[in-house]
């Protein structure tokens, strides 16, 4: 069978992952505070398994036509290496809501949930009925840490029906 199938199917199987990628940030695009992933390749080369002493291999950053003088001993594949999301800021919307906020830059909202403490930047919150500021699945959203209180139950942001003043820290 021809080697070049091998390679031919590991890029049909890599091209499919970055599929499966990209369809995961379609279906995510009006999720608030959502950031997209972005799919990282990487190219294995078999030849530059072989001892020096078997076969002359460059190795530093080489091109195709290092490999001329292989005489088909080498094979080339590409695999899926990586999946990184991108931190990038994304657009703010104005929405209206008194209680939506968007982080400009670094940071994340720290919100208390059943399995502790997590971060996020989705930051469309509203009022629970006892006044505290919860994330759409109802978990507090957490004051900056101060010496005086110390568990994430004292650090709930309780507002009640006291007027919001927002400052940039």
């Amino acid at each position: 069978m021809s080697k070049g199938i091998y390679t031919a199917l590991s890029g049909a199987i890599s091209q499919n992952q970055k599929l499966d990628v990209l369809s995961n940030n379609i279906a995510n695009v009006d999720t608030v505070g959502f950031k997209k992933d972005e799919p990282v390749f990487k190219e294995y080369v078999t030849a530059l398994e072989k001892e020096e002493t078997v076969i002359d291999v460059p190795r530093v950053e080489f091109k195709p036509s290092d490999f001329y003088h292989l005489h088909g001993n080498d094979k080339s594949f590409v695999s899926l290496d990586d999946v990184v999301t991108n931190h990038e800021t994304g657009r703010f919307r104005r929405t209206g809501n008194t209680l939506d906020f968007a982080l400009n830059g670094e940071g994340f909202f720290e919100v208390n949930t059943p399995l502790g403490l997590r971060y996020t930047r989705a930051g469309n919150f509203s009022l629970d009925p006892v006044g505290r500021l919860v994330t759409e699945d109802g978990y507090p959203v957490m004051a900056v840490p101060t010496p005086e209180k110390i568990t994430p139950e004292q650090r709930e942001i309780i507002i009640g029906n006291r007027q919001i003043e927002i400052t940039s820290n």
